[in-house]
Order: structure tokens, then C-alpha cells, then sequence
């Protein structure tokens, strides 16, 4: 989770995104993604959303690696 957050930190400085992470007991982990003000309608764009159930490390990975590939695919590279 610290390397994930390091990494984020340090994507936000060059590009506005956004992180929401929730926890309830029927669903588990939940994190989302945002990209500000990148949708069509200027809204926020949702470029990751998972359940992570009991392992929140594996859903960190998870949500690193989708941002990587978006950052790569969409931005230039990280």
C-alpha cells in the first residue's frame, strides 16, 4: 500500500486525479480512480475501479498496475 501511495503522490503532481477508497462489511475493499475534468462532459473520469474483498494489498497492486497502463496508454508514459 506505501509504494502504491508513493506512486500516486507523485502522479498527481503532473496529472489532477483523485483516489476514493471504501470498506463495508458486505463488499470488503473498494478502490476508485479518478482522472479530474477528463470525461467528455467535464466531469471526473473513472480510470480504476475494483473490490479487493479481504486482501487490500492485491487490490493496491491491482489499482497501480491499471494506472500504469493508463498513464502508458493515454499520457506518455509515467
Amino acid at each position: 500500500m506505501n509504494e502504491f501511495m508513493k506512486f500516486f503522490d507523485k502522479v498527481t503532481c503532473d496529472y489532477p486525479m483523485h483516489l476514493k477508497i471504501t470498506y463495508c462489511k458486505i463488499c470488503q475493499w473498494e478502490i476508485h480512480i479518478f482522472k479530474r475534468g477528463a470525461a467528455e462532459d467535464g466531469s471526473d473520469l473513472e480510470i480504476f475501479h475494483d473490490l479487493g474483498y479481504c486482501d487490500l494489498e492485491y487490490l493496491f497492486a491491482k489499482a497501480q498496475i491499471a494506472l500504469k497502463e493508463h498513464l502508458s496508454e493515454y499520457c506518455g508514459g509515467y
